[in-house]
């Protein structure tokens, strides 16, 4: 139901058919979320998020643009690229780090 302020009968609203009010992916949520965050100057220093957000580049994309540390869940066949030359998969990536790291 739309707010009343849009529909001209409070009974029987008009479809809306704003961008604000149109269907999101949730990651497209997230990110039009933090866009008005980060416009209003509170935007969080991390974020983390589940496996449909760690497969949207946008939303990643997002977070490294603006600063924003990021975890977020994928699937061992993800592949990460750890350095201009080297790209594995996730599950493959825990191998490049020492024990002692």
């Amino acid at each position: 139901m739309a707010p009343g302020h849009r529909t001209s009968d409070p009974v029987t609203p008009d479809p809306v058919t704003d961008d604000e009010f149109a269907f999101k992916t949730k990651p497209a949520l997230a990110t039009y979320i933090l866009t008005d965050l980060h416009e209003a100057g509170v935007l969080p220093p991390w974020a983390t998020g589940d496996e449909v957000s760690g497969w949207d580049k946008a939303l990643r994309a997002f977070w490294e643009n603006h600063d924003v540390g990021y975890v977020l869940g994928v699937l061992c066949s993800f592949r990460v690229r750890l350095n201009r030359r080297l790209k594995t998969r996730v599950d493959k990536a825990l191998g490049f780090v020492s024990a002692k790291a």
